[in-house]
């Protein structure tokens, strides 16, 4: 008797974990109009004039603002992916994750003609309005979406 008991309680937590992880992966994904304007005014200037000035857009007004280090690194990233992927297409966003009612996590894939590269952008929304934080891109999904391969 004991066994059987041990042996359902076994398979309704396998049950609620294969259930919970269908649930995940099959869950709509955030719609566009819920990136902040700042990411997707960067994401039209990257289509239209190229990676720097793509940084310097999605910098403006944060903390990260005319420093060249962030700007010039971040956007050899994208140069880089270009050389391997090809021209710009376009972006999927994969999560939108609020942290606190001032912060807020935007993951998106950024489409070439032969690869995506994965973007992190931190989002802060202030008194005098959004900005960004923080911005990483990799080629490497587990370098930005570490949880997404889990």
């Amino acid at each position: 008797m004991r066994l059987s008991r041990i042996a359902y309680i076994f398979a309704s937590v396998v049950l609620v974990l294969g259930f919970s992880q269908y649930i995940r992966a099959h869950a709509p994904l955030p719609a566009p109009e819920e990136i902040p304007k700042i990411i997707q005014f960067g994401l039209e200037t990257y289509k239209s004039e190229g990676p720097e000035a793509a940084v310097k857009a999605w910098i403006k007004g944060g903390p990260y603002d005319g420093n060249r280090d962030v700007s010039t690194g971040q956007a050899s990233i994208l140069r880089q992916a270009q050389g391997t992927y090809g021209t710009y297409r376009g972006y999927e966003v994969i999560r939108i994750q609020d942290i606190s009612a001032s912060v807020r996590v935007i993951y998106l894939t950024l489409n070439f003609e032969r690869g995506p590269v994965f973007s992190r952008f931190i989002v802060f929304r202030s008194e005098q309005g959004a900005m960004i934080t923080a911005l990483n891109f990799s080629v490497k999904p587990e370098d930005i979406v570490p949880t997404l391969l889990q």
